[in-house]
């Protein structure tokens, strides 16, 4: 049983990776680019600090509002994945690594459609 939580804790690990590099992706293709750090541990020890000030951000951004909700709301799950990973981490349940996972793809398919927005518009800052 212990294999296989480790095995879905490092699982989630991964997809939490994933996730963040498509964050500091999308970053980057912001009006106003903002600067994520870049780390191999999961979560990255200054991620967390990184991904609130994205948050913080966004009513700086010269984009549309729904560009604007999105990058908010990609934000808010993923601090919230993480930190429903952190209690996974000391105490695993399968309720907690779903949760995390479902933060996950909620974040990810707000960031997918960001960076889908931020590539087509010239100007994201139109609907």
């Amino acid at each position: 049983m212990a294999d296989r939580n480790d095995e879905m804790t490092a699982a989630l690990a991964t997809a939490i990776s994933e996730v963040y590099n498509l964050l500091l992706h999308v970053c980057r293709l912001l009006p106003v680019p903002i600067t994520l750090p870049i780390s191999d541990h999961v979560p990255a020890p200054d991620a967390i600090p990184a991904i609130r000030r994205v948050a913080q951000l966004v009513p700086e951004q010269p984009i549309a509002q729904d560009a604007s909700h999105r990058l908010y709301t990609a934000a808010i799950h993923l601090l919230s994945a993480l930190d429903l990973y952190a209690l996974c981490s000391v105490s695993y349940h399968d309720t907690r690594a779903d949760g995390v996972d479902s933060l996950l793809q909620l974040t990810k398919d707000e960031l997918e459609t960001l960076e889908l927005l931020l590539l087509n518009h010239s100007d994201p800052r139109t609907d």
